[in-house]
C-alpha cells in the first residue's frame, strides 16, 4: 500500500485523464455537427446520433467495465477500454460515410467509458475512506470541466486542420493515457470479485428503484442532465441555422458551461455547512429552472444571441 501511495500525484493525474478521456471525446465533436450534416449530406437528426449513441455506449460501457475489473482486475481493463478507444477514433478518421462514423463513435465512446468507472474503483483500492472522497472530488471537477472545455478545442482543430483531425487528436491523447499506464498504473484490486450473474445485478437495480430517497435524488439528477445534453445535442445547429454564427464560435461561448459548473460547486462548498443537503437540491433545481425560463423568455422575445442561450 506504501509503494500504491508513493505514486499518488502521478497517479491522480492519470485517473483524472483516463476519466475525462470518454466524455471529452464525445463532446470535443460538437462543433463539427452542422459541418458533418453537410459532408455526408444527412439530416441533423442523424447527424446528431453521432452525440447521442455516443451517450448511450458510454452507459453501456459503465455496466460493463465494473464486473469485468472486479473479476480481471483494473489494470488489464483499463488497458482494454483505452485500446478501443484509440480503435474507435481511427475508425471515425477513416470512415467515409455517417452510418461508419456513428459506428466509430459508438466504438470510441464504449471505449471511453473505462476511465469513468475504473478510476473511482481504483481510488477506492488504494485510498482510505477520507482521502478518497478528496481525490474522488478532484476527478469529478476534472471529469466535467475538461469536456466542457473540449469543444473549444475541437473548434479550433476543425477550424485548422478539418473536422476529421479531431479523431486524430483523440488518438493521440489515448497513446498518451495508455503510455502512462503501462507506466505508472499498478493492479490495485488485492483480490478477485466473483460476478454474481445479470439477475442479481438487476435485483440490486430493483430495490433501489423502490427507494422513495433514491428515486427523488437520481430523478433530480436525470432532469437536470436532460436539459444540459439537450442543450449541447442542438446549441450546434441553433448557432449555425438560427443565429447565423460559424460553427467555431460554439466552442467559445461553451466555456461559459463549465465556469458556471464551478460557480455553483464553489457556492455548494460555500453554504454546504450552512444549509440541509434537500435545501441546497431545492436551491440549485429552483436556479436551473430559473435560467431555462430565461433562455425562453430572451429567445421568444426575438433576443438572438449567443448568450441568450
Amino acid at each position: 500500500m506504501s509503494d500504491l501511495t508513493s505514486l499518488s500525484n502521478r497517479l491522480i493525474i492519470l485517473l483524472a485523464a483516463a476519466s475525462a478521456l470518454g466524455p471529452a471525446a464525445m463532446q470535443i465533436l460538437l462543433p463539427a455537427v452542422p459541418i458533418i450534416k453537410d459532408t455526408f449530406q444527412v439530416s441533423n437528426d442523424i447527424a446528431q446520433l453521432t452525440l447521442s449513441l455516443s451517450m448511450f455506449a458510454i452507459a453501456i460501457g459503465t455496466l460493463v467495465y465494473g464486473p469485468l475489473s472486479d473479476k480481471y482486475g483494473r489494470r488489464v481493463i483499463m488497458l482494454l477500454g483505452l485500446v478501443i478507444t484509440f480503435a474507435g477514433s481511427m475508425f471515425c478518421y477513416f470512415s467515409t460515410s455517417i452510418e461508419l462514423l456513428i459506428l466509430g463513435r459508438f466504438i470510441q465512446a464504449f471505449g471511453g467509458a473505462v476511465g469513468l468507472v475504473l478510476a473511482r474503483a481504483i481510488v477506492r483500492d488504494i485510498y482510505g475512506a477520507e482521502e478518497a472522497a478528496r481525490v474522488i472530488a478532484t476527478l469529478v471537477m476534472v471529469m466535467v470541466v475538461i469536456p466542457m472545455l473540449s469543444p473549444a478545442v475541437g473548434g479550433e482543430l476543425m477550424n485548422q486542420f478539418g473536422w476529421q483531425s479531431i479523431f486524430i487528436a483523440i488518438a493521440l491523447l489515448c497513446i498518451l493515457i495508455l503510455m502512462l499506464t503501462i507506466n505508472y498504473l499498478p493492479e490495485t484490486l488485492k483480490e478477485p470479485v466473483p460476478f454474481e450473474g445479470v439477475r442479481a445485478m438487476l435485483l440490486i437495480f430493483f430495490r433501489l428503484f423502490k427507494s422513495p430517497a433514491y428515486c427523488g435524488y437520481a430523478f433530480c439528477v436525470t432532469f437536470v442532465s436532460v436539459v444540459f445534453f439537450s442543450f449541447i445535442s442542438a446549441a450546434p445547429e441553433i448557432m449555425v441555422s438560427v443565429l447565423d454564427r460559424p460553427p467555431t464560435e460554439y466552442g467559445y461561448y461553451f466555456i461559459m458551461v463549465p465556469l458556471g459548473f464551478m460557480l455553483g460547486n464553489y457556492v455548494t462548498r460555500y453554504f454546504g455547512h450552512r444549509l440541509e443537503l434537500n435545501q441546497l437540491i431545492t436551491w440549485g433545481g429552483f436556479i436551473s429552472v430559473l435560467g431555462i425560463t430565461l433562455a425562453f423568455i430572451l429567445l421568444s422575445s426575438g433576443i438572438k444571441h449567443p448568450l441568450a442561450l
